[in-house]
């Protein structure tokens, strides 16, 4: 239910944005690029404050358009505020041109002859709201689309007649679905903020505290990107781990045994593989683990195309952890194998392996026991 609403209100906000700035980047463009300068003459030049509280210039400027005397204290096409200090510089800047042999020129509509604006610069603001909501809109089709593997059924085949059954997963934690969103809703609140100090507390299109508050903000998402693209690059040498168990549907009342071979594409170093048995509480957008066993193998090997490393675990559930795998109004009790391998160099890399837990009525409590082995293949 959680994960339907915050969907309805992202897509929603997106909407808003998307439409807004792209209105407002269209009627800026079109504007600017039709508007007429014409002669004015100063009447009043002073600092005004805005309903934000901040600051703005006065200027108070005569033109004739269409053949009538016409009066406008728009300094902008958007006429946004900023600091004190701006705004009197703006102000002086527009009372010394006005005293110069050029005079002060104003920019007119000539569609709407009574809307006129003195400084011609666009603004960014409209181009910002809208790739606001583009990146708003792709931000949450890539959590979205990472979401539809966590709540993907589990899938298990037939390994020939040796009693094994492979699972099929995905490279990526449970987990990272809302961490991901976390990562998303920080930078998108922190971000707004940011442009908005740059933009408008700040005024001005050039100011060492807005830049330092932008530059801080897309700082912060280049470190993602580039953190993500190294993880990436690092998982690409080692083929995703191939995961087979001893039951298509794990029995709660029995143990599971896993097996995980370990395949690279170039010669490394493998420092350690970690195997858990997760049970989580899962919906589109978070993920409440309820349950973790882990066992933990310390390699320190060198492993290669030719010799891939093999781990297996056996995990029993204790009886008041015992939650059978459901799926109801897109929330669902799932349960999985996840696999941590690290290498020497590099980030660690993570696989989830979803697997169907049941009861078993008629099975013997057995006691909680791990056990675990390790050898090359």
């Amino acid at each position: 239910m959680a994960g339907r609403i915050w969907t309805q209100l992202t897509l929603l906000v997106s909407a808003g944005l998307l439409t807004v700035g792209g209105w407002l980047v269209v009627d800026q463009q079109r504007a600017l690029s039709r508007a007429e300068s014409v002669p004015a003459q100063v009447v009043e030049a002073d600092v005004a404050v805005t309903p934000w509280g901040t600051h703005r210039p006065r200027v108070v400027a005569e033109y004739t358009a269409d053949g009538k005397a016409r009066q406008t204290q728009r300094w902008s096409w958007m006429d946004v505020g900023g600091t004190q200090a701006w705004a009197a510089a703006a102000t002086t800047e527009a009372t010394n041109e006005a005293a110069s042999p050029r005079g002060l020129r104003v920019w007119v509509d000539p569609t709407r002859p009574d809307v006129a604006w003195v400084d011609a610069t666009p603004t960014a603001i409209p181009m910002v709201v809208w790739l606001g909501g583009v990146a708003l809109l792709g931000a949450w089709w890539g959590v979205w689309r990472a979401s539809r593997c966590q709540l993907a059924p589990a899938v298990a085949t037939p390994m020939g007649n040796h009693g094994w059954y492979a699972l099929r997963g995905w490279i990526g934690a449970s987990g990272s679905v809302p961490t991901a969103w976390a990562r998303v809703a920080t930078g998108f609140i922190g971000g707004v903020p940011a442009i908005a100090l740059h933009y408008i507390a700040m005024g001005g299109p050039i100011t060492m505290g807005g830049a330092l508050a932008v530059a801080s903000w897309l700082g912060l998402t280049a470190w993602w990107v580039v953190r993500a693209a190294r993880a990436s690059a690092w998982s690409g040498r080692i083929v995703p781990p191939s995961v087979t168990v001893t039951r298509a549907v794990m029995s709660l009342e029995h143990d599971v045994v896993t097996r995980v071979k370990l395949t690279v594409r170039r010669p490394m170093v493998l420092r350690s593989v970690r195997m858990s048995l997760v049970c989580r509480r899962i919906d589109a957008l978070s993920a409440t683990e309820l349950y973790r066993a882990s066992a933990e193998d310390a390699l320190e090997r060198l492993a290669s195309p030719s010799a891939p490393v093999t781990t297996t675990h056996g995990f029993s559930v204790p009886p008041r952890k015992r939650r059978a795998s459901l799926s109801a109004g897109g929330e669902r009790i799932a349960w999985a194998i996840e696999v941590i391998v690290k290498p020497e160099y590099g980030p660690p890399m993570t696989a989830n392996y979803p697997i169907e837990a049941v009861h078993d009525t008629k099975a013997a409590t057995p006691k909680p026991r791990l056990v675990g082995t390790t050898r090359a293949a």
